[in-house]
């Protein structure tokens, strides 16, 4: 009868885990698809490569040596696919960071601003103040700089 007790309460406890288990698996895959991902990623490396490539590659050794430690060839697995999810987050975070401190002198954050400030307009969010950079603060420059180029170009066929 004990037994039988202590069955069922450790079934309950491995049910009660497992619904715990998705829920938080659940709540970590909306988390992920709401921060960037992989194309954004290699947009903005494409743009300034220099400020990705020492994270990039020592977030990958990194994790691909403590899941090999940790657990093996099974955990160096594990380990790659969770860099795959949790990567782009922490690449986007440090080179927006990077690229706004290098960024400091001149206008080139004064234009991306404009660019954010105007699609932030379009969808009716408020502006915002450019105190800090914004998760797409590397893409708004490419814009601003691609922007500039296109008025430069027109005003020289303008002036033609």
């Amino acid at each position: 009868m004990l037994m039988l007790m202590l069955g069922n309460i450790l079934n309950g406890l491995l049910l009660s885990t497992i619904v715990l288990a998705s829920i938080a698996a659940g709540l970590a895959v909306l988390r992920l698809l709401s921060g960037p991902w992989w194309p954004s990623v290699i947009f903005q490396i494409s743009q300034r490569s220099r400020l990705y490539t020492r994270p990039l590659w020592v977030s990958f050794g990194l994790a691909l040596l403590l899941g090999s430690v940790l657990a093996g060839l099974a955990g160096a697995y594990a380990a790659i696919i969770l860099w795959t999810l949790f990567a782009p987050q922490y690449l986007v975070r440090r080179g927006n960071a990077k690229a706004w401190r290098e960024d400091e002198s001149g206008d080139i954050r004064i234009r991306a601003l404009a660019v954010r400030n105007l699609e932030r307009e379009r969808l009716n969010l408020p502006e915002l103040d450019g105190s800090s950079p914004w998760p797409q603060y590397i893409i708004d420059a490419a814009r601003a700089e691609r922007q500039k180029a296109y008025q430069a170009q027109f005003e020289l066929e303008r002036a033609r």
